[in-house]
Order: structure tokens, then C-alpha cells, then sequence
């Protein structure tokens, strides 16, 4: 009997001690990854989604960055613990004004004086994975300097896809973007809208690299809204008419779109 119960407790200690290691593994500030992802959405397909809400009156007419990941080819990689500083805030008034034109968030109004909630938010969730390589400041330097470097919506324009009415193949999408990078990106299409690019790099040096999926996007046509779009009921009231629409139907917001 005393013999089960000890080996009861070896392996519930065992158990505890494998629990602590992974949590320290995913919390410590040297975290482990093998590369990193550059994150770009295109303004007008997020906010055209069902579960999102932009209050803006004008969103950037260009691709903005939603975050610089380091990730690993094993597991996510997320959450990691950053104890350098209690009080996160970025000082440095010409990198807020950077940020504020290439990383900002659609989900909140446009101020004089960008709130940082977004940025810190980022920084807490993926980049403190990147400690000790980048600290905080760094980590949004070297993310505005990705994201100059390879301008998607050029990338797309060289193979004459253009936010508009028509659609984009996936394919042709990915083809323009590996013909200037070298590297294969992921695309997020959530809703039939192509929302996100993801461009993958390697952290010696950056060099762009193949993604290691997964790809999610399938092989149908996606929108590249020009202006923001939403999906609206089978009917709408205009000037005191009601209006039948069919099924699906979407409508345009009426967005200038002129960006910063």
C-alpha cells in the first residue's frame, strides 16, 4: 500500500513539475522562437466584417500593422511574461506619430494624441516573446521598419490588383507577393475578404522566408473592398421607404478613404 501511494505522489509531483516548466517556458522573458510574423490588415476588409466596428471617418488607404509576432513551428506562441517594466508607455513623440499612421487602431477614433492601449496590448501578448533580442521600444522600431520595407499594397498593384468592385484569386495574391519577397505569406479571409497578409521572417538578419502555414485561405475569389462594406438585412428603411434586398446583398459606406 505504501508503495502505490509514493508512486502516486512521484507522479503527481511529476505532473506539477512538467506543468511549471511549460508555464515558465511560455512566461519567462527568454522565450524561445524561430521566427517572426509580420502582421498586415487591410483597413477597408476588417472593417467591412461582421464583428467589427470602425468609428472612423477615414481609414489609411494602405495595409497597417496589426502586430509583430515571434512564433515558433511547435506551438503558439503567446502571453509571454515581460518584468523589465511596470509602467509601459512609449515617450519618443516621432515614433508615436509612426505608429499612429502605420499601426493604429481601426477600433477607435482617430485623437490628436493616440491612445497607446493597442500598442501596449501587442507588446504584452506577442512582443515580450521577443525579449531580451528587442526591448519594448525596439520591438516597434524594428516592426515600422518590416513593415516599410514591403509595401503589400505596391506588391499587389505591380499585377494589377487593386482594391475595387472585382474580386482577387488567392493564387494571384500570393504569386505577387512571392515574386517581390521570396518567401511564401499567409492570407487571412475571414468572410470572403482578403483581411490579413502575413509575411514571415527569419531573425537573424530578417530575410523573408516561406510561412509555415497553415494557409487558410482557399482557392475562391476574395474582396478587396475599396470602401467599407456591410452586410445588412433583407430590408432597409431609406427617407421613410422600405427597401427588399436580396439575400447576401452588401452596401457601401460612404468612406473617402483619403488615409494620413
Amino acid at each position: 500500500m505504501a508503495t502505490v501511494q509514493k508512486s502516486q505522489h512521484s507522479h503527481f509531483f511529476l505532473l506539477v513539475g512538467c506543468i511549471v516548466h511549460l508555464s515558465n517556458f511560455c512566461s519567462t522573458t527568454t522565450a524561445q522562437f524561430d521566427y517572426f510574423k509580420l502582421v498586415l490588415q487591410w483597413p477597408n476588409s476588417y472593417c467591412s466584417l461582421k464583428t467589427t466596428h470602425c468609428p472612423r471617418t477615414r481609414l489609411p488607404s494602405q495595409f497597417t500593422i496589426h502586430g509583430l509576432w515571434p512564433d515558433n513551428k511547435s506551438w503558439p506562441l503567446s502571453n509571454c511574461r515581460d518584468t523589465s517594466a511596470d509602467v509601459l508607455k512609449i515617450t519618443d513623440k516621432g515614433l508615436i506619430q509612426d505608429l499612429a499612421v502605420h499601426w493604429p487602431d481601426l477600433t477607435r477614433r482617430q485623437r490628436k494624441v493616440p491612445g497607446q492601449k493597442f500598442w501596449v496590448t501587442q507588446w504584452k501578448k506577442h512582443g515580450a516573446c521577443a525579449l531580451p533580442m528587442y526591448s519594448f521600444n525596439d520591438y516597434f522600431v524594428k516592426a515600422l521598419e518590416l513593415k516599410k520595407r514591403n509595401n503589400v499594397l505596391d506588391m499587389l498593384s505591380r499585377k494589377s490588383l487593386t482594391p475595387g468592385d472585382q474580386r482577387v484569386d488567392v493564387s494571384d495574391v500570393n504569386g505577387a507577393i512571392t515574386k517581390v519577397t521570396g518567401g511564401i505569406a499567409i492570407l487571412k479571409c475571414p468572410e470572403g475578404y482578403l483581411t490579413e497578409v502575413i509575411i514571415c521572417f527569419d531573425p537573424s538578419g530578417f530575410p523573408v522566408i516561406d510561412c509555415p502555414g497553415p494557409f487558410p485561405c482557399k482557392d475562391d475569389p476574395l474582396e478587396f473592398p475599396s470602401s467599407v462594406k456591410k452586410k445588412v438585412p433583407r430590408s432597409v428603411s431609406i427617407g421613410g421607404s422600405t427597401l427588399g434586398l436580396e439575400k447576401g446583398a452588401s452596401f457601401s459606406l460612404t468612406n473617402t478613404n483619403t488615409g494620413y
